[in-house]
């Protein structure tokens, strides 16, 4: 398959059908699809470029920085996405790494049994759908889990007055961040056989993936996503009682 400025110029012209019904019928919405279209386009090219140029050169240190910077930019987009306290975004960022490390070596080594893990190729993809499934559980998750410790601050206090350990009191918030956390994705899930995997098995197959490899690959992606996410988000959690039991320390 070529690539050509002609093919990218005719692809860039579909863009007129819906510029023109938006035109006719919400000016408004025009300009704003306009500005989130060419954020889009700019943000597809700079990072496609950089990653194109890392697999290029194939060092692993290289595609581990790259990694490490692409969870960095998540994370300030969870940060962000969540309107979260500047202080969560170390605890964001580490959970975020740890996750996307442990299952995507996980899925590389023990589960598609590649026979170089770091490998560029293999490696920048698989760690950026972990990573960009991850950062929106967290956005969600985080929040949810500072509102309950404002929400059941009392109970907490109650359970660690009778003696009851921390993290048994900590439960109530433990749930509610998993649940407006993983919840969304867990709804997804129902339509990802109609939509989001015949999609991602498209495009695999169109980046030259046999069928059957296509097939698997698509299945191995989505559950690693659903588990990177949960442990990103327990690990996100401790991180932050970590964090925030210290401060109170030091505050007394």
């Amino acid at each position: 398959m070529d690539i050509t400025y002609l093919s990218i110029v005719l692809c860039l012209l579909l863009m007129a059908i819906p510029a023109c019904m938006l035109y006719l019928y919400d000016e408004s919405l025009l300009m704003k699809s306009a500005g989130a279209v060419c954020r889009m386009l700019v943000q597809v090219a700079a990072g496609g470029l950089i990653t194109y140029f890392v697999i290029i050169r194939d060092d692993y240190r290289i595609s581990l920085l790259w990694t490490v910077l692409l969870a960095a930019l998540a994370a300030f987009g969870a940060v962000r996405k969540g309107r979260l306290p500047v202080g969560q975004y170390v605890p964001v960022l580490l959970g975020m790494l740890v996750s996307v490390m442990l299952v995507g070596f996980y899925l590389l080594i023990a589960v598609a049994r590649v026979p170089n893990a770091l490998q560029a190729s293999l490696l920048l993809p698989v760690m950026a759908v972990l990573i960009g499934h991850s950062a929106g559980v967290e956005a969600r998750g985080v929040n949810a889990w500072l509102q309950a410790r404002v929400d059941f601050k009392e109970q907490y206090d109650y359970h660690r007055g009778n003696g009851a350990s921390r993290l048994k009191a900590l439960e109530p918030c433990i749930r509610r961040a998993l649940q407006k956390g993983i919840a969304p994705s867990l709804a997804n899930i129902k339509a990802m056989g109609l939509f989001a995997l015949p999609l991602l098995f498209c495009a695999m197959l169109l980046a030259g993936a046999a069928p059957l490899q296509a097939l698997a690959w698509t299945v191995y992606l989505c559950i690693g996503c659903l588990a990177a996410s949960v442990l990103a988000l327990v690990v996100t959690l401790w991180l932050s009682d970590r964090l925030s039991s210290s401060s109170n320390q030091s505050s007394k």
